[in-house]
């Protein structure tokens, strides 16, 4: 009988013979000529193929699982013999639950082990020490003591914690403050001769005009302003003189005052955004170009660049907000994506229906790895297994949630300028169509001023302004994007 013609590098192989029972390949291949996607594998496909069903014959295996995948491969530590056979799998079972599940899964934990045996650990950068800063065990022993207490969202003058971005800043002008306090060898405490003092300290080491990357680096009022203003809600918690704070609110209202004449940085960084169009465009690109490059990494990289660039353009979330999960933050129903998340900065919820354009991106992230051209039936399937484990919605392909800085760097690196200013941008298109443009944008970013907020006190006009605003907001960028097609879409 005449062997049928293989890849082998050694010559025969006699697990392939009818001697002693073992099949030949053309007895192995004989169940699976049948079906109709058989012609499309080539030789090579065979060859992988014919060595697993040789494996599964001596093991006597009729349904693979998770383990027999993982003993197939097992003096092979890559996940690359896997994921070869995989691509026969498609070829010949597209949707199949092992595939889905089982090979999947064992692909998964070889990438896990064999990172884990050979990368070496990613060395966190250390952050250089503040120049002019003097970190928390330098501060006065109140000081960090009622600054704990902050942290552990325990405020002694039992106020509403602060977010965690607040504290942040705040930690960041205390530090300051102390340091310049320090240098000036004047008592650390907070009272006005003090925040002049900070003030002038800050100016003497703002860089000269001809050296400034923007105008009045350094000492721009607005930053005064933010700063006087964390001193305050830390001194109110130290429980200081009230007639001192009095004083600080005055100076904060004359620098409020002063920091109207200043153009804020991101309107001029906003200049440099491209139009919905564009945006969108780029987002479109990745994805398609995550079909098409080799690496596995490098495809779901793309794809989860794609699925924040689309989400941020529709809806401006917050770094905070942005760590999103299947089921518990996103969610399909009535054959809509839907977002249901509380915002950090507010408590405020945010519930509404995701415009139709982004379900090309999360249909993306939820196939992954798997053919596109697997079915709707296959993609709920696989949808409902994420949202039965609350899976990470922008995740590595070991299913790890990316870093919450991951869309700001997304967007610096395509657009020049972080996520936030997706809200920028929401505030300055729907602030074209007036008043109620405006006061709309400001539900949708979950701004709080108490200036520009007064309309929307009631929960139930937030919630009702909150969906009128992503209502807006689609019909905004559809129409900026109405007549790409799907063929535009994917140059």
């Amino acid at each position: 009988m005449n062997k049928p013609v293989t890849n082998q590098q050694h010559g025969k192989n006699p697990s392939r013979d009818k001697r002693g029972g073992v099949p030949s390949d053309a007895d192995l291949l004989a169940p699976y000529k049948s079906i109709l996607t058989f012609d499309q594998l080539t030789e090579i496909h065979q060859n992988r193929l014919l060595k697993f069903l040789h494996f599964a014959h001596v093991r006597n295996i009729k349904t693979p699982t998770k383990q027999d995948f993982l003993d197939f491969s097992i003096d092979r530590e890559p996940a690359g013999m896997l994921i070869r056979l995989r691509e026969v799998f498609q070829i010949l079972f597209p949707g199949h639950p092992m595939i889905v599940f089982d090979l999947n899964e064992a692909i998964l934990e070889k990438t896990r082990i064999y990172e884990a045996n050979h990368r070496a650990p990613r060395q966190k950068k250390r952050r250089k020490p503040a120049q002019y800063s003097i970190d928390i065990a330098g501060w006065p022993a109140n000081w960090q003591a009622v600054w704990h207490q902050m942290q552990s969202r325990q405020c002694p003058s039992g106020h509403k914690p602060f977010a965690e971005s607040t504290l942040q800043i705040i930690q960041e002008v205390l530090s300051g403050y102390v340091w310049a306090l320090t240098n000036a060898g004047l008592p650390i405490e907070i009272n006005v001769e003090n925040l002049k003092a900070y003030e002038e300290a800050r100016k003497e080491r703002a860089p000269k005009d001809e050296e400034a990357a923007y105008m009045n680096q350094g000492k721009r009022a607005e930053t005064f302003r933010t700063a006087t203003r964390r001193l305050i809600q830390f001194g109110t918690e130290l429980g200081i003189d009230p007639a001192i704070l009095d004083n600080f609110r005055i100076h904060e209202k004359f620098l409020e005052k002063a920091a109207e004449g200043e153009e804020s940085l991101k309107y001029g960084r906003l200049g440099g955004v491209p139009d919905y169009r564009t945006i969108y465009r780029c987002a479109c690109t990745l994805l398609l170009e995550s079909s098409k490059v080799r690496h596995r990494k490098s495809r779901c990289t793309l794809r989860n660049e794609a699925a924040v660039i689309a989400l941020w353009m529709f809806m401006p979330l917050r770094l905070t907000d942005g760590q999103l999960r299947w089921g518990s933050d996103i969610d399909f129903r009535g054959g809509r994506y839907c977002i249901d998340v509380s915002t950090n900065k507010t408590g405020k919820r945010i519930m509404v229906r995701l415009h139709p354009k982004i379900d090309q991106f999360f249909d993306a992230l939820i196939l992954g790895e798997l053919s596109h051209d697997l079915g709707p039936a296959q993609l709920a399937l696989e949808r409902e297994k994420l949202v039965k484990n609350e899976m990470p919605v922008f995740r590595t392909l070991e299913g790890k949630m990316l870093h919450k800085k991951f869309p700001s760097r997304t967007w610096n690196k395509h657009f020049g300028t972080g996520a936030h200013i997706a809200r920028t941008k929401a505030h300055t298109e729907l602030g074209k169509q007036g008043e109620a443009g405006m006061n709309r944008a400001l539900a949708l970013c979950a701004q709080t001023s108490f200036k520009t907020r007064l309309h929307y006190q009631a929960e139930a006009v937030d919630a009702a302004m909150v969906s009128q605003s992503q209502d807006m907001m689609d019909d905004m960028i559809a129409e900026a994007i109405l007549d790409l097609d799907s063929s535009e879409e994917e140059e």
